[in-house]
């Protein structure tokens, strides 16, 4: 099903993961909350408390760093150091697809020899859109085809992890095990891995069994129901016909598309680098897990949490252009302009720039309640606004004034 991020809170797997974590804030009370970005069984990480008020540390930190940046010359700061931070580095690819090939792209762009591992067929990206996927997804890579099922490929496998520092790879519970590629099993041959399970629901738990594809961490952590919008879904008790149908399937397909794989991505690639850094500053070597779905709750920080007051989270309007009139796309004399304005100094620069300096004094508008309550309108103003200029001016206007704005692709998410 198609959760909201409140509802994915509470989903069996979530709780298992401990993806959800209790903190007693001083201010707010029981506040349930994301947590910690990876599991690592040698090192693991923990919440260590409530958020720290604006500014709480700040005169602290900035006493204990001293005169010690005094008279420190940087002259020769970057002589002896290698051409990228990770040179030196290989990692071995078992991952399929898009969020773990894109995880280890990412460690190459930092100097890592990422080599991968795929079955005879090769990976699946190659024979979609001509392999285009692929390009991007698995960029800088060094490829091999092994049959892990015969006594040669295992082997050459072997070989290759036995020089390895680390290894990712997203196969279900007990795959691994049956290739030999588990854990314990390559432990053996090389006790220094750092072994990151890229996981769609877990390594263990009610739902780790699953298969778990890229939709999955959006229609379960909230990511696509928010994106959907106003819009919203249907009630199970509406009746609709087959138009109504497809119309909303496809709303849905889009709104949510584009994030829940790369989301994954980038939780794979820094919980690897945590896990190397854990083995070459503490000499910890170690199995880490990630999930789809506590990457993507990570995605959605800004609701993935709960008090008694906390106010709904604020969803896009029915066409996908925005969430209120200062932080959505307007369509202007050439092309679409997404606008970010999200504090009161912003506003008041935003007027003095756009030639509405009227705007400040208009009661409807003097306040961001009152600008709230008065979404609509305000909408409306802007959109004679924006419509005078084509996008790309005022991406420079606007911008060159400390406001948010850029040129956008496209006209909305639908």
């Amino acid at each position: 099903p198609y959760l909201t991020t409140q509802q994915g809170m509470q989903h069996p797997q979530v709780l298992h993961n401990e993806h959800v974590v209790d903190v007693d804030d001083p201010e707010l009370g029981i506040m349930r909350q994301l947590g910690v970005l990876v599991r690592m069984d040698k090192t693991p990480g923990r919440i260590q408390g409530p958020a720290p008020r604006i500014g709480e540390h700040t005169s602290e930190i900035l006493d204990s760093l001293g005169d010690r940046a005094e008279g420190r010359s940087y002259a020769n700061v970057g002589e002896g150091l290698p051409n990228h931070p990770l040179s030196g580095f290989t990692l071995l690819d078992l991952s399929t697809v898009i969020a773990g090939p894109l995880a280890t792209s990412l460690t190459y762009e930092l100097g890592v020899r990422v080599i991968r591992i795929e079955t005879l067929e090769g990976d699946t990206t190659r024979r979609n859109f001509d392999g285009l996927g692929a390009n991007r997804t698995q960029a800088g890579a060094e490829n091999i085809s092994i049959n892990l099922q015969t006594p040669e490929g295992k082997e050459i496998f072997r070989k290759l992890v036995a020089k390895a520092d680390m290894l990712v790879h997203n196969m279900r519970p007990g795959a691994p095990e049956r290739l030999g590629i588990g854990y314990d099993q390559v432990r053996e041959v090389n006790p220094g891995i750092v072994y990151l399970y890229a996981g769609g629901y877990g390594d263990s738990g009610p739902h780790s069994h699953r298969p778990a594809m890229h939709p999955i961490g959006g229609a379960v952590i909230g990511g696509a129901r928010n994106q959907m919008g106003e819009s919203g879904l249907p009630s199970n008790k509406e009746h609709m016909n087959k138009e109504e149908i497809n119309e909303t399937a496809r709303r849905l397909s889009r709104a949510n598309e584009t994030n829940p794989d790369p989301n994954s991505s980038m939780v794979i690639s820094a919980g690897v680098l945590l896990g190397l850094y854990a083995r070459e500053r503490h000499g910890v070597p170690q199995y880490i897990l990630s999930t789809m779905l506590g990457a993507n709750a990570y995605a959605n920080a800004d609701d993935f949490f709960d008090y008694d007051t906390k106010p709904d989270r604020q969803v896009p309007d029915r066409d996908g252009h925005g969430t209120d009139a200062l932080n959505r796309l307007y369509e202007t004399q050439s092309g679409w302009a997404f606008l970010a304005c999200r504090f009161e100094d912003e506003w008041q620069n935003l007027c003095e720039a756009i030639g509405r300096k009227d705007l400040i004094q208009d009661e409807r508008f003097s306040t961001s309640e009152a600008r709230l309550a008065n979404d609509q309108d305000l909408s409306d103003e802007l959109k004679r606004v924006f419509i005078s200029r084509a996008a790309h001016d005022w991406e420079t206007t606007l911008s060159s004034a400390n406001i948010a704005c850029v040129e956008a692709e496209g006209s909305g998410m639908f």
